[in-house]
């Protein structure tokens, strides 16, 4: 099975959980962070950090569908992956109502989580997520605005620099992320999470995503 750059979180409670789940998808993704603090997952999270969550339901800290309902609110195009016990069944198929892409019971066999990451990894790398990582912090910036409905000369007199600054990075920003227009600009930015869910264009509503958004360094 061929790597990916992905980027993959694991959160549970169970350090042997952790363990075992890193060692049985190290062959699927060169990037695995774990962690037995949902708390300290949140903060690790900015938008495109990871493409992949997964998650327990039932730890003391922070339950499932917190996390999940929190890490969405800080990045909508996350894919989230749910373990569960027997007795938590009706929590996952709750956490699933929030966006969550599929949940697995345990105990369970390490070539089907396998599968199922890979199945899910995929589908993120369709809708071109790996393509917003490559953007500077700017781009990130003049992408947002664009999503805004914002022209080159409106982008450029927010940010106080010159059109054709701004002309260079939408330029750039726009064959990053393989699109040749605004329509398809913005249907690329629906399919990774950027925008959408909802949100029209123009509307800024949440400063906390607006944070997350601008977080990610270069």
């Amino acid at each position: 099975m061929k790597k990916t750059q992905q980027s993959i979180a694991i959160v549970d409670d169970d350090e042997s959980v952790l363990d075992a789940l890193s060692n049985g998808l190290d062959s699927v993704s060169d990037s695995i962070s774990t962690f037995s603090s949902p708390a300290k997952c949140l903060q690790s999270i900015t938008f495109g950090s990871y493409d992949l969550l997964i998650t327990d339901i039932n730890m003391p800290e922070m339950d499932g569908v917190t996390l999940v309902n929190n890490a969405r609110a800080i990045d909508p195009g996350l894919a989230i992956l749910v373990m569960t016990g027997y007795a938590t069944i009706s929590l996952a198929v709750k956490t699933m109502t929030t966006g969550a892409e599929d949940f697995i019971e345990k105990p369970f066999s390490y070539s089907q989580v396998k599968d199922i990451v890979k199945k899910i990894l995929d589908r993120q790398l369709n809708a071109g997520r790996h393509n917003f990582r490559v953007l500077t912090k700017t781009e990130k910036v003049v992408l947002s605005h664009i999503i805004e409905g914002y022209g080159n000369s409106g982008i450029a007199n927010k940010l106080s620099r010159s059109i054709r600054t701004i002309e260079d990075h939408r330029s750039n920003l726009m064959r990053k992320l393989e699109v040749d227009n605004v329509v398809e600009l913005v249907h690329k930015a629906t399919a990774i999470g950027i925008y959408g869910n909802g949100s029209n264009v123009g509307d800024t509503t949440s400063s906390d995503r607006q944070h997350h958004f601008y977080s990610k360094t270069d």
